[in-house]
């Protein structure tokens, strides 16, 4: 196999509204660390795939990414499906949707016409700057191989407690985690590690809703793992099924604190450690290389909770704002004649990379429960399950997540659907992943 590795900085050249946190109100006041974004290129066999990692909270939704895309494909004279891109989800970095389905009194700030024309300036410098930094790794690219690594992080911690009746964003330390701590490398002919990707559950919200730029605890593990590798390795991060995890280095009792940025660092050497631990006992090579690429997407069906303005009424008189503004804002919409959608599409991705793993990406932020059912429905194949890919439009737990509540179970009430997913959908999800699978082996071309 043919591999290239390049990278460039994404920080947008200019202020402009930040993403994450909807209670942020005005825009960043500068960089704490550089955003930056790594391109993987990949042949073999004639075809060509780009593994992108972005310090992004996402990238664009919709219409925007769509045109993003294909503009960049046309750039590298390669298919869309080529192109695998996923954000670490940094809470750090910039608003990258314009638009909003309910709309917060925050949402309605960032959604002025200034912040907009602010969101698709930096969506053009994106879609620049990402054509160019796959364009670098493909002309840069050598022989070489993958190789492959796992050992156990204490890193994360579940954040859906049950507290006072219900699931709230808090620490469960006994909650399930992903405590698989993974490495993906790159070896030149000579044996000697050119870069290592290290794919990890767990949300980068150390710093909270402060104003500056940042990776947040990325930038900080990159930092840190070039001082344990030799000159010359390029360290990238890959985010995995992190929808209901937190570092648990913020804990605080029953509660989250918001690290000041001097302790990035701490955190940063912490995860190194664990990492410097997986490659001293030794990354395996993978098997015979088998590069395919592959998109598809699946439709989620809802529950039709809200339908008419008087299933709202409850909702109107909740203690909790955004009930309210969910009920206020489909009410509107119920006046008008319109109807909330019932049926949610998220996106898939496939990228296999050798005859014994796949990388498959999620267009939504899911829950580690959902994450590990998708891994163990493959037993002939090692697959990693990757959230924040190719955009993030929703929150998808399991059945089991989706009947305790909460949060992350709640979507609707962010997105504008008519209710909660219905039980069952990690079924629809893992057949359409079986589906890409199903197409690659009886197909020997990318689709």
């Amino acid at each position: 196999m043919r591999i290239g590795i390049a990278t460039v900085e994404i920080t947008p050249p200019f202020l402009m509204p930040m993403g994450g946190f909807g209670m942020r109100l005005d825009h960043a006041d500068g960089m704490r660390d550089p955003l930056l974004m790594t391109a993987v290129f990949f042949e073999d066999s004639g075809r060509q795939a780009w593994l992108v990692a972005a310090d992004l909270v996402q990238f664009p939704d919709g219409e925007p990414f769509r045109q993003g895309v294909d503009g960049v494909a046309g750039r590298l004279g390669c298919p869309r499906e080529a192109l695998f891109l996923n954000a670490s989800h940094t809470h750090g970095g910039p608003e990258m949707n314009p638009g909003y389905a309910i709309l917060t009194p925050a949402m309605i700030v960032q959604r002025s016409p200034q912040n907009q024309k602010l969101i698709e300036r930096y969506h053009e410098f994106l879609w620049n700057q990402l054509a160019e930094v796959c364009a670098s790794a493909r002309d840069g690219a050598f022989a070489g191989r993958l190789v492959y690594g796992e050992g156990k992080t204490a890193f994360p911690m579940n954040r859906r407690a049950w507290m006072g009746g219900r699931i709230e964003n808090a620490p469960n330390p006994d909650g399930p985690i992903e405590d698989r701590l993974r490495l993906l490398g790159v070896e030149d002919k000579a044996g000697c590690l050119r870069a290592l990707g290290l794919i990890l559950a767990a949300h980068p919200t150390a710093t909270g809703a402060q104003h500056h730029f940042t990776a947040d605890f990325v930038g900080a593990w990159r930092e840190c793992i070039r001082m344990e590798c030799e000159p010359g390795v390029q360290p990238f991060f890959l985010q995995a099924c992190g929808g209901d995890m937190r570092p648990a280095f913020t804990r605080e009792g029953d509660h989250w604190r918001r690290i000041p940025f001097s302790e990035l660092e701490q955190m940063g050497a912490n995860l190194a450690r664990e990492t410097a631990a997986v490659l001293k006992s030794g990354l395996q090579p993978l098997g015979d290389a088998c590069l395919r690429s592959g998109r598809s997407e699946v439709c989620l069906d809802c529950l039709p909770r809200y339908t008419k303005p008087e299933d709202c009424q409850i909702l109107i008189e909740s203690e909790i704002p955004w009930e309210r503004e969910f009920a206020e804002e489909a009410c509107r919409r119920f006046e008008r004649g319109e109807s909330l959608p019932d049926r949610v599409t998220i996106q898939l991705t496939w990228l296999q990379l050798s005859r014994d793993l796949a990388l498959l990406g999620m267009g939504c932020e899911p829950l580690v429960a959902l994450g590990r059912k998708i891994e163990t429905a493959f037993a002939d194949l090692r697959v990693v399950v990757l959230g924040y890919t190719n955009g993030c439009n929703v929150y998808v737990p399991d059945t089991g997540e989706l009947k305790r509540g909460g949060y992350e179970a709640e979507s609707y009430l962010f997105d504008g659907f008519c209710g909660p997913f219905e039980d069952g959908l990690e079924v629809p999800i893992i057949d359409a992943f079986r589906e890409i699978h199903r197409r690659h082996i009886q197909d020997n071309h990318s689709f």
